[in-house]
């Protein structure tokens, strides 16, 4: 169970950057944790929304932070595991937190990373037998919050000749076609549709592509 599993204190290529900015003391575990992390993920995604309509409501940024670390850490182990649901929850609140400070944007930039790793591995066909994700569960409102939000952290489209390696190192998104292929457009309302034309701007994706 993913409840069973702790974060190690043992460095991952991701460690040596963040280390000045979280000590090790301070790295969250998982049992440390009364929740289980889809329940996190729904939280932080909660108190974000929340925060985005009433800015005196605190505390988002908090749960965004420790369940970013925790889907993040050790190459994204638990990350493999999770729904696709959840990652597009905390992608969602990763962009709505609007916390200041070197240490959030260190995070929210190894934690797009990793997502595009994941990602480009579970839409993969040859690879997506290793991940737990079911991309075909998703919703189209969630599929588009998910090509919004990694629009919004800096991924792009990876260009079709681009290696893997190459694609995750530059947050460079593969089968971005098998994303938009899941979209059933005429169940959008206004809000999701915008949010899906800014996505695709985002990531570059041109008239040509669509």
């Amino acid at each position: 169970p993913l409840l069973d599993l702790s974060v190690s204190d043992e460095e991952d290529d991701d460690e040596g950057v963040l280390s000045p900015v979280l000590q090790k003391s301070q790295r969250p575990k998982l049992r440390d944790l009364s929740i289980d992390p889809s329940t996190l993920c729904k939280a932080a995604c909660s108190f974000q929304r929340l925060s985005a309509r009433h800015p005196y409501i605190k505390g988002g940024w908090t749960l965004t932070r420790v369940a970013i670390r925790l889907l993040s850490s050790k190459n994204a182990r638990l990350m493999k595991e999770c729904s696709i649901h959840d990652i597009a929850r905390l992608c969602e609140a990763a962009v709505l937190s609007e916390v200041d400070g070197h240490g959030r944007e260190l995070m929210i930039g190894l934690f797009a990373r990793q997502v595009v790793g994941v990602l480009n591995g579970a839409l993969d066909e040859q690879t997506r037998n290793e991940y737990s994700i079911n991309i075909d569960s998703a919703t189209s409102s969630e599929i588009v919050t998910l090509i919004w939000a990694l629009g919004e952290l800096g991924v792009r489209r990876s260009p079709a000749e681009e290696g893997k390696q190459l694609a995750n190192k530059k947050l460079h998104l593969q089968f971005l076609d098998s994303l938009l292929s899941k979209v059933e457009v005429e169940s959008l309302n206004l809000s999701a549709l915008q949010r899906l034309i800014r996505g695709m701007v985002l990531m570059k994706l041109s008239a040509s592509d669509q």
